[in-house]
């Protein structure tokens, strides 16, 4: 496998992985957005709750004034309540231990509403304090988990992570200790010489436009070499002497 074929793999794997990153977390924002939908209807369920106990605690004690509201008006408000009541119950997950204190302190405000005359402002008051508690820590609890994403999000975010990191490193492992292959062919052509334990390369053939550049010097010099040999014949049989050299004058 070349290195051409290594980065292509090496990409393609990390794409796919990015891809799936990328669905996982699409689908986990989508359940997060649901979530966040869950949480703002479970705190009006929360509000609607406190609300109608502390209306119906109202209505009970104003029920003996004159003017006061009559028992369908209480009824409505119980009706109100129940519906709140059961609003709650099924958007919390009982085994979690911040909603097991919410239906703690909603059982306190049951107890309660069993007896009117223990509806009284001071009881409501000590149950509405661990019911408010109770809800904020539901809350936070629930806005925690949104912001952290779900499980499998998170689960999935670390694996391929992890998967992309170790890749990585692979890879640059790889290219590190990568060394290409040489064919024979090759090494025929440019073989290796050793000479009296030397190593001796062999020369390197010159490009062509150098070849050419130099037979053109050569022949240019030879044409030189030529002309003036041609030219000396010349003169020397236009005037019939030549040059001695020993003696240092022309003769005949």
């Amino acid at each position: 496998m070349n290195d051409i074929s290594v980065g292509a793999v090496g990409a393609a794997i990390i794409a796919g992985l990015v891809s799936l990153l990328g669905l996982i977390i699409g689908k986990e924002q989508k359940i997060s957005e649901f979530r966040q939908a869950w949480i703002n209807d479970l705190r009006k369920c929360l509000i609607a709750y406190l609300v109608q106990i502390n209306a119906i605690a109202d209505a009970i004690r104003s029920r003996a004034q004159p003017g006061g509201p009559g028992t369908a008006a209480i009824i409505e408000n119980y009706k109100a309540l129940n519906e709140a009541s059961h609003g709650i119950v099924l958007r919390v997950n009982p085994d979690e231990a911040t909603a097991k204190a919410l239906l703690a302190s909603m059982s306190a405000f049951e107890n309660l509403a069993k007896n009117n005359a223990t509806l009284t402002p001071t009881n409501i008051e000590e149950a509405e304090k661990v019911y408010v508690s109770a809800s904020k820590n539901l809350l936070k609890h629930e806005w925690k988990r949104v912001k952290r994403g779900e499980r499998t999000y998170v689960l999935s975010k670390y694996i391929v992570l992890t998967c992309i990191i170790l890749l990585i490193v692979a890879m640059i492992y790889l290219w590190r200790s990568y060394t290409p292959k040489v064919d024979g062919a090759s090494k025929e052509e440019n073989p290796m010489q050793v000479i009296n334990n030397q190593v001796s390369c062999p020369l390197v053939p010159s490009s062509p436009r150098l070849q050419g550049a130099r037979e053109n010097t050569i022949a240019r010099h030879k044409r030189s070499l030529r002309d003036a040999k041609a030219k000396e014949v010349r003169t020397r049989s236009c005037t019939g002497y030549e040059f001695n050299p020993i003696r240092g004058k022309s003769m005949r």
